[in-house]
C-alpha cells in the first residue's frame, strides 16, 4: 500500500504513515498503481498539516518580530541617551561622594598623611640617586 500524502510504501495494518505521519485510512485504494489523491490529503485530524518549508518560514518570522519587539522594549526602558544619563548619575554619586570625604576631618587627615609619606619616599630615592647623573 502506498501513502496517499507521500507515496511510500506503507504496511496495511499501519494508522500513520512512517514518513509523513500521514493518516492512513482503513479503506483499500484502488490497485491502479498511483496513489489516490483526495481533497483530504495533506490534512491531519480536523486542521491543515503544515509543512516542514511552512514551519521554518514561520518560525523565521516569528524569530525576526520577536527580537524586533524586543528592540523596542529596550529602547523605550533605556531610551536613547540612557548611555549618557547613566555616565552623569555615577559622576554625580562620584562627586557626591568625594564631598563627604571631605567633610570628614578624618579623610582629610589620611590625605596629608598620605602626601607627607610620599614626600619623604621621594625624598629617599634622591638621596640614593647617584649624583654623576649630572656630569
Amino acid at each position: 500500500m502506498l501513502c496517499p500524502k507521500c507515496g511510500k510504501q506503507v504496511d496495511e495494518s499501519d494508522a500513520f504513515c512512517r514518513s509523513c505521519g500521514h493518516t492512513l485510512s482503513k479503506e483499500k485504494p484502488a490497485s491502479t498503481g498511483v496513489a489516490p489523491v483526495s481533497a483530504a490529503a495533506g490534512t491531519v485530524g480536523v486542521g491543515k498539516a503544515v509543512e516542514p518549508a511552512k514551519k521554518t518560514k514561520r518560525l523565521k518570522v516569528l524569530a525576526i518580530v520577536g527580537a524586533i519587539m524586543v528592540f523596542v522594549a529596550l529602547l523605550v526602558t533605556m531610551g536613547p541617551n540612557s548611555g549618557e544619563r547613566l555616565l552623569r548619575q555615577q559622576e554625580a554619586r562620584t562627586a557626591q561622594e568625594n564631598d563627604e570625604k571631605m567633610d570628614n576631618p578624618h579623610s582629610v587627615e589620611e590625605a596629608y598623611k598620605n602626601l607627607a609619606e610620599t614626600n619623604r619616599r621621594l625624598a629617599e630615592m634622591e638621596k640614593k640617586k647617584p649624583h654623576d647623573e649630572l656630569a
